[in-house]
């Protein structure tokens, strides 16, 4: 499937949610972004296709989401996920991506299985698609430019920052934390820090 092609389908697949339909957008122009300005050697038309097909399972309601992740995975699983709502969309979207547009891909299902969680020693495919949904130009949450800079200036330490805030907010929140992103964080920490405390 081209980029193109995908493109409509998508417009049409969020045509109730616009803003979803333009953040996938722009999770997709980032991501090439990254990709050509620190010459990872990626497919970009493979990065375009995923930046628009991250948040598909995203105009499902969490029962709705439920019901269909069941056709996917064990009963353990399931009953693990229900704990962390917030990443229900990124596991079943990995799946729809195959079902509903036919891409049988495995750095694609990688790369959306884990944009919203992140996990340890991601492929630079999947880095690229996880930062790409964090910070790409249409985000304006508080502190969006300062993380975007600093993706832009230091892509490693970049990520380790968007990993780290994200654990902060989160437990300012009391919100819980999924095991794949405090084991994204450990891991990059090392890998940024190193020995540093």
């Amino acid at each position: 499937m081209n980029y193109h092609n995908l493109e409509e389908r998508l417009q049409e697949h969020f045509k109730n949610n616009p803003k979803r339909f333009k953040h996938s957008i722009g999770v997709s122009e980032f991501a090439v972004k990254l990709n050509e300005q620190f010459n990872f050697g990626l497919d970009s038309e493979k990065l375009r296709i995923t930046g628009l097909l991250h948040d598909v399972a995203k105009i499902y309601d969490l029962e709705t989401s439920l019901e269909m992740l069941s056709k996917y995975v064990t009963n353990d699983v399931l009953e693990y996920y229900k704990g962390y709502p917030n990443v229900i969309h990124a596991v079943l979207g990995a799946y729809l991506v195959k079902d509903l547009f036919g891409i049988n891909d495995a750095e694609i299902f990688d790369a959306v299985y884990f944009h919203t969680t992140g996990k340890a020693n991601m492929s630079k495919f999947t880095e690229v698609i996880y930062v790409a949904d964090v910070v790409e130009y249409g985000r304006t949450y508080p502190d969006a430019e300062y993380y975007r800079c600093e993706v832009l200036k230091d892509f490693d330490n970049g990520l380790y920052e968007i990993l780290r805030s994200i654990i902060e907010m989160l437990e300012k929140k009391n919100e819980p934390i999924e095991r794949e992103t405090f084991n994204a964080y450990n891991y990059y920490r090392k890998k940024v820090k190193g020995n540093e405390i």
